[in-house]
């Protein structure tokens, strides 16, 4: 929206340079001060600019300041790699520190657990957070005798966001585990 005087039109200019060495040109109807495009803009760095236009002499103001807008609707491809726990495993830990691997173009991570043998019963997602891993507090450690599962999207400082891991599955249990391949005192 541009703050406007009365009988004036507005040239309004995008460009994928910030000279304006072939750019795009769209005029207003009169003392109209919004543009809206008839389609969507290119990903990438769009630099804009506006002046106004006499209707009674013709005669073109300055042009404004440049100014640029980055478009992004472009998400993340790769999906994040859940690294631990392993899947399929037991813990009696009740708050385990989950960890996935980092994804190319990819600024903050949004994790989802779900407890049940059917992954079906989301217990939330937590709010995006920068780093790679992700431990239960106090408040929400996890219940003993318990299956859950997890999974973690990547997304993009513009908050496009790819797609989830596939669920990986942890037992709480209330029962010591032995390391494999260690002997089990008698």
């Amino acid at each position: 929206t541009l703050a406007g005087a009365s009988n004036v039109t507005y040239q309004l200019q995008l460009d994928e340079v910030a000279t304006f060495t072939s750019p795009d040109t769209f005029t207003t109807g009169t003392d109209v001060t919004t543009f809206t495009l008839g389609s969507p803009l290119a990903e990438g760095r769009i630099y804009w600019r506006v002046r106004a236009v006499n209707n009674l002499n013709g005669v073109a103001g300055l042009w404004s300041a440049t100014l640029n807008v980055t478009v992004d609707t472009t998400a993340p491809t790769a999906v994040p790699l859940p690294v631990a726990p392993i899947d399929r495993s037991s813990t009696t830990l009740r708050r385990p520190t989950f960890s996935w691997g980092a994804v190319a173009g990819a600024t903050r991570y949004r994790f989802s657990l779900y407890s049940g043998d059917d992954c079906l019963n989301s217990l939330g997602t937590m709010p995006p957070q920068a780093t790679l891993s992700y431990i239960p507090t106090l408040a929400d450690q996890l219940d003993l005798d318990t299956t859950y599962c997890w999974q973690v999207a990547a997304g993009d400082a513009a908050d496009n966001w790819g797609p989830a891991s596939g669920l990986s599955r942890l037992f709480i249990t209330s029962t010591a585990v032995a390391a494999p391949g260690r002997p089990t005192p008698i």
